[in-house]
């Protein structure tokens, strides 16, 4: 975070982004002006200098002139260059509309924390991954985000949604069958931008993650953030366990982030931990007495969990 905003020039990564086409661009009506009023005099060699200093890179100097113009979207790249202070940092930002690659398709990536947006981190911990995918033919990265469920009515009218108005995309969404086994469905987030906020911006972990899930920035998180992500968690992960609510976790870290914060806010949880199927540990959490204060107090969104909590008042 600076200065409350997240910290978007994160998004670029030399090891995969040594191409300029797949560079992460940014544009903004006011952004040329902005980038513009910060760079010095020769700015064209300046740019060139300094983009091939920090990455290797020898950019043209037509492309240069053209990011200046407001021909072609901003590299981030390029924008982090010209970021001096603070406050230069926060007048890039304020003038950024959307985010593309070589696609025309317009990211737009929430520039502060808010409640929504951990309540989405919450669903991901809960029942999404993003997992760490190389393409054989090419040995580029697959950037996919997933979450597999099977309240697919919940996908449907709550995280599809929440998806399009976070970060203007539309996920695709198909349905699974099971043999023998009820029906999932799964919801897709193929976007690079979108993937790597949650990987290097939210700091969650990429592929097999279950052991090492916890709540992001947990330590300094606003108590209505955390709250909103254990919503997220127990709409997705949450269930029936041991003849009350409650939800089972491969992360120890994670099972007791959650337990520490609902005794805060005054809820009576128990504990127990398991050997499960395949030979790990799994831990477990329960409120104590099923009681409307966790209908109130966690403003929970899946008709299925919450129906499972209404049946044990």
């Amino acid at each position: 975070m600076i200065n409350g905003y997240f910290d978007f020039f994160k998004l670029h990564d030399n090891e995969y982004d040594k191409a300029p086409r797949s560079w992460i661009r940014a544009r903004g009506k006011k952004l040329s002006k902005t980038f513009t009023r910060l760079l010095p005099a020769d700015y064209v060699k300046f740019l060139k200098s300094e983009i091939k200093r920090r990455i290797g890179i020898d950019v043209s100097e037509q492309a240069i002139k053209d990011w200046a113009n407001g021909k072609y979207g901003i590299p981030l790249i390029a924008l982090g260059v010209v970021c001096k202070t603070r406050q230069d940092y926060k007048k890039i930002i304020n003038s950024i509309e959307y985010l593309n690659t070589n696609s025309s398709h317009k990211v737009i990536l929430p520039k502060n924390p808010s409640e929504k947006l951990f309540y989405f981190v919450g669903a991901l911990i809960g029942d999404g991954s993003l997992p760490f995918v190389i393409r054989k033919e090419t040995s580029e990265r697959i950037w996919k985000i997933a979450i597999e469920m099977t309240s697919i009515n919940y996908v449907k009218t709550v995280l599809v949604p929440l998806v399009k108005d976070i970060f203007n995309i539309t996920p695709r969404v198909y349905k699974k069958e099971k043999e023998g086994r009820k029906d999932s469905i799964v919801m897709v987030i193929n976007s690079k931008i979108v993937y790597r906020f949650f990987e290097k911006i939210i700091e969650m972990p990429v592929g097999k993650k279950s052991s090492r899930v916890e709540i992001p920035g947990y330590t300094f998180l606003p108590h209505n953030l955390i709250l909103s992500t254990i919503s997220g968690i127990l709409d997705t992960e949450g269930g029936t366990h041991m003849f009350t609510f409650g939800g089972s976790f491969n992360s120890k870290v994670l099972r007791d982030q959650i337990v520490e914060f609902l005794k805060k806010i005054g809820f009576k949880i128990k504990i127990w931990d398991w050997i499960n199927v395949k030979g790990g540990w799994s831990y477990s959490l329960g409120f104590k007495k099923i009681t409307h204060k966790i209908l109130k107090k966690l403003k929970l969104k899946n008709d299925d969990v919450i129906n499972v909590i209404k049946k044990g008042l």
